[in-house]
């Protein structure tokens, strides 16, 4: 799958696409094939490393998305 990642927390041009592997589903997960996704202020934030939560790059930014449940892990009923 194609992800923007952050290979090092300071400007906004440090985000890459870049091909991850697949994440699997552990117990009580579920996947989701995104369709759509957005990136707020608050990304922005933690991308220039100025959010009250730091993250250690590289990571994975964002939490808006929409899309399609294409796996469930383990124990996963009713999602």
């Amino acid at each position: 799958m194609r992800a923007a990642v952050c290979h090092e927390v300071g400007s906004l041009d440090n985000l890459v696409v870049d091909e991850v592997p697949n994440p699997e589903p552990g117990p009580g997960q579920v996947r989701v094939a995104v369709k759509a996704a957005g990136a707020s202020f608050v990304d922005g934030l933690i991308i220039a490393g100025r959010y009250q939560f730091p993250m250690e790059a590289p990571f994975v930014g964002g939490g808006e998305a929409a899309g399609v449940v294409d796996a469930v892990g383990a124990d996963v009923d009713g999602w």
